[in-house]
């Protein structure tokens, strides 16, 4: 239903998501790339919004990285 609209810039898929330890942060992973994927089943033009567990720690950005385009990569730069 947004698919088009000009004022949608991307998808953010889970805003800041909180883990406890870093399995559950794999899990976070996985759910940005099936959810992306879906995303981009129904708006392919639109990118997917994603960022690293706990709270976007830049540390763990790659931890996130996705094997596909179209994807917007944020994280905080406070400790």
């Amino acid at each position: 239903r947004l698919r088009g609209l000009d004022m949608i810039a991307g998808y953010e898929v889970l805003s800041e998501p909180r883990v406890r330890d870093d399995a559950a942060a794999s899990r976070v992973s996985d759910f940005y790339a099936l959810a992306c994927a879906a995303i981009a089943e129904v708006d392919a033009a639109t990118p997917c919004i994603v960022g690293p567990a706990p709270f976007y720690d830049r540390t763990r950005l790659e931890s996130v990285l996705l094997s596909r385009a179209n994807v917007i990569y944020h994280f905080n730069f406070f400790a």
